[in-house]
């Protein structure tokens, strides 16, 4: 089950929270420029060695996923801009922490781990637009094991908890599984060429 499936749920958790941020005048894209700063700050906090925090930081930036279309949804403010805002900045949160990680293995002399982060990240922003792109189309790309949701839980947990690299590692498969799938799905709508 993709983290988007549990999307329905986690509304319904969080709609008090949904309900205080469009009180207090919370816009959606202050939301989303907000998460984007937390990632940015788990980065840094790997760089400054911190991982554990770097981790917990990541998750809450996770949060603010679920947090910005919801509310947007609350308060009728959903937009093209919005949409494009969120996502863009998703990739840009994705590349930064994996960034520092391969960084911090670069400075570490370790090519492995450095490897290992090229590929999360090569396949998660690969993962991120096949959807894209099939939705571009007029088509459907949303299947697959490994959307942002959960990219953001085990990337989370490896920091938190560790293996790092092992994590890594199956970020990166996964990620080529679900390019595969997307694929697949799509060429299942599209019109035989």
């Amino acid at each position: 089950m993709t983290a988007g499936k549990l999307r329905p749920i986690s509304n319904r958790l969080l709609n008090p929270v949904l309900r205080a941020l469009a009180g207090a005048g919370v816009t959606p894209n202050l939301v989303t420029v907000l998460g984007f700063g937390l990632s940015l700050a788990a980065a840094g906090l790997v760089m400054a060695g911190l991982w554990t925090a770097a981790g917990v930081v990541f998750w809450v930036s996770g949060l603010t996923d679920l947090l910005d279309g919801g509310l947007a949804r609350l308060t009728g403010r959903t937009s093209r801009f919005g949409a494009f805002l969120d996502s863009t900045l998703d990739r840009l949160s994705e590349a930064a922490l994996l960034g520092a990680i391969a960084y911090e293995f670069g400075r570490e002399g370790d090519g492995i781990g450095v490897g290992l982060a090229f590929g999360a990240a090569t396949f998660g922003l690969l993962t991120s637009y096949a959807r894209a792109r099939a939705e571009g189309l007029g088509l459907r790309g949303d299947t697959g094991l490994a959307d942002r949701g959960v990219r953001v839980i085990l990337l989370g947990a490896a920091l938190v908890a560790g293996p790092v690299k092992e994590v890594l590692g199956l970020l990166s498969v996964l990620g080529a599984i679900t390019v595969v799938q997307r694929t697949v799905y799509v060429r299942r709508q599209a019109p035989k060429d």
